[in-house]
């Protein structure tokens, strides 16, 4: 009778840590992994790991802080034609990217020690996606000497 009663205290304690460490540490990781710091005031809307290829999130940045955020980590204009397929898309529905022409998105990709991120600008309203994409265990990893190119 004790020994169930400390399965299910341990069991428990391991739900809630584990449910604490994924709502607490995907922008957290993000950030650590792709060195972009998210401006103070940033919002977060929403963010998904799947923890097996890739973590998403999508993030509000306040309108005085766009401009600076695209110069200071080099996010580059989309093109007109097409507009690029963004990426794996775990965050919701309601909370993918919709690109419209007319609007000005900014785009990034590049990679670090084998994990790859693609991110994605709404340059008039501060929606910011960012996938970040885990390595590859079947060994094909990125060149990470160069950003990648869009």
């Amino acid at each position: 009778m004790l020994q169930s009663k400390w399965l299910y205290f341990i069991a428990g304690t391991l739900i809630i840590v584990l449910l604490l460490r994924h709502f607490l540490s995907v922008k957290e990781s993000i950030e650590r992994t792709t060195q972009i710091e998210l401006p103070f005031g940033t919002e977060t809307i929403e963010t998904v790991d799947n923890y097996e290829y890739a973590c998403e999130g999508k993030f509000l940045i306040p309108e005085s802080e766009i401009r600076s955020f695209i110069r200071e980590y080099g996010l580059q204009p989309v093109g007109n034609d097409p507009l690029p397929k963004f990426g794996v898309m775990l965050l919701s529905k309601k909370n993918q990217p919709v690109m419209h022409q007319n609007q000005p998105f900014f785009v990034l990709e590049d990679c670090l020690e084998q994990n790859s991120w693609r991110v994605l600008l709404n340059g008039r309203t501060g929606e910011l996606w960012i996938v970040l994409n885990y390595p590859d265990m079947a060994g094909d990893y990125l060149p990470c000497n160069a950003r990648i190119t869009s």
